[in-house]
């Protein structure tokens, strides 16, 4: 672990997709790194790599305070796939920051509530598809779609 920690702080360029999904991904990286609270360590990586991403891949078990973080740090995002099961209206005003974004896609554990707030919030002038999902709504939009 302590070369890993040596090389990452060189090769941060490189990343461009990063998945904080993956029970893999979580189960191996974190025991590298000492961090008192589960969210540190994907605040860190994000902080590191975020402006450098072009996908990002966020789930439960991760809080909505990566929602700032990634509102901050990710503004050169092109797709970015939320899956959570707790969210309030308020979170996606991170949206306001990615205006490179094109895909967004979100899965809901429940019910979707907010759905004006998220649709609001979209930075319409490069998003080319949103799909919304839960247990009984499917919404899929595509702007080429939307063209023929």
């Amino acid at each position: 672990c302590q070369r890993w920690k040596r090389i990452s702080q060189l090769a941060w360029y490189d990343v461009k997709q990063l998945d904080l999904g993956h029970e893999l991904f979580e189960r191996e990286f974190k025991r590298c790194f000492s961090f008192t609270h589960p969210d540190e360590f994907a605040i860190t990586l994000i902080q590191r790599c975020g402006s450098y991403l072009k996908d990002l891949e966020v789930s439960d078990p991760w809080s909505l305070n990566l929602f700032p973080v990634i509102g901050q740090y990710c503004r050169n995002l092109t797709n970015l796939e939320l899956s959570y099961g707790h969210y309030d209206k308020h979170s996606f005003k991170i949206f306001t920051n990615l205006e490179n974004l094109k895909t967004f896609r979100m899965y809901f554990y429940t019910q979707p509530r907010y759905l004006d707030s998220i649709l609001m919030a979209m930075p319409a002038q490069n998003l080319r598809e949103l799909e919304l999902c839960s247990i009984n709504i499917k919404i899929k939009l595509s702007y080429e779609a939307a063209e023929h």
